[in-house]
């Protein structure tokens, strides 16, 4: 019966990635206890300073494909910025957008980007599920185009500046043609509505599909918490309160910290301050990142870089201070010899000087 120690923890959650048996196509991005098990009690959030003869852990992996992992660094690091860390999308949302008491009692976030929407499911303050959706606010806009017949850059400007999925009115804009932008023709605001209506009624649907599909529905007891730039679009919580059986539904934009400007106290902005978060230590308790380096977000790590799985644990035990203290002798150079080294080291410099020339 010994004291769980750091040391311990790291090594029961790189136990849980060698016996994942992650294929070599993937690469892990995160690796997210959500159940330690100490001796026969479940559910512990953070075992460390706990006694205990066993130590268990249940994790959630995060990965994916290398080759794709390698391509974004590549973007970003052509960009002139140079990768320190990889991390989820949604993971960033939650870091920026959740308060406690919505983590400890369960909720979904979702993160309705331009191109992607990302959920991921707290339950008990860790991630038990995650996942994505490839459909966001470009989506809208590439429909506006089709159903519209006008340019993209018409189009997105028609979403962001009469997009609404309330009750819609008969009123007309006029709008250029799509390769005749010399010409214009008349199209009712109702088309409009009921253009983005139907993609976003779709993409919450399939999104609450996935909560359904996760298995913890019934433990999302704070409901759904929506961010990121698609979530502005005006009306979208009732018809996700409507999708989601009456599910909480707010509209989340980032906490409020020293020194945010204001512009980035949006929806939009909520996964990028959460990347600013994360480096601040606001992560989980535990978890193993991309390089997989063990996090703890109230104890720096360990500069162990491996795990050696066959070895017995052994919890670090400080030195037995002695009674008395032996008496430490440092022989110091004299001058003479000190200057004699230097004369030594001058001549040798001189002799150098002089080949050269």
């Amino acid at each position: 019966n010994k004291e769980i120690s750091f040391k311990e923890i790291e090594r029961v959650m790189q136990t849980s990635l060698y016996n994942a048996n992650i294929p070599n196509e993937f690469e892990i991005l995160h690796a997210l206890p959500f159940n330690f098990k100490v001796d026969d009690q479940d559910f512990i959030e953070d075992p460390l300073g706990m006694n205990a003869s066993r130590l268990e852990v249940e994790t959630h992996i995060i990965t994916t494909q290398k080759s794709n992992l390698n391509n974004l660094k590549k973007a970003v690091r052509g960009a002139g910025v140079e990768v320190e860390n990889v991390i989820l999308n949604g993971y960033a949302s939650s870091i920026a957008t959740l308060n406690q008491d919505e983590k400890e009692l369960g909720v979904a976030v979702i993160d309705m980007g331009g191109n992607t929407s990302n959920i991921t499911i707290h339950v008990g303050n860790s991630i038990k599920f995650n996942d994505f959706l490839g459909v966001g606010s470009n989506h809208v806009t590439n429909d506006l185009s089709m159903a519209l017949h006008t340019p993209l850059n018409v189009a997105d400007s028609v979403k962001l500046n009469y997009g609404s999925l309330l009750t819609p009115t008969n009123d007309l804009i006029e709008l250029p043609i799509i390769g005749d932008e010399n010409n214009t023709h008349e199209v009712s605001l109702e088309v409009v509505h009921n253009v983005i209506f139907a993609r976003v009624e779709e993409t919450l649907m399939i999104l609450a599909q996935f909560i359904e599909n996760s298995g913890l529905k019934e433990q999302i007891g704070a409901g759904i918490v929506l961010t990121g730039g698609f979530s502005k679009m005006e009306g979208i919580r009732d018809l996700a309160i409507a999708t989601f059986g009456s599910m909480p539904v707010r509209i989340a934009k980032p906490k409020e910290m020293d020194g945010l400007f204001d512009n980035l106290r949006d929806p939009e902005f909520s996964s990028a301050v959460g990347l600013v978060m994360y480096s601040a230590s606001a992560y989980t308790p535990y978890e193993i990142d991309v390089n997989k380096k063990v996090r703890h977000s109230n104890e720096i790590p360990s500069s162990q870089d491996s795990v050696d799985f066959n070895e017995e644990p052994e919890i670090p035990v400080p030195p037995a201070q002695e009674e008395t203290q032996g008496d430490t002798m440092v022989t110091l150079p004299s001058k003479k010899e000190k200057k004699s080294d230097e004369a030594g080291a001058f001549s040798k410099f001189w002799n150098w000087a002089t080949q050269l020339f």
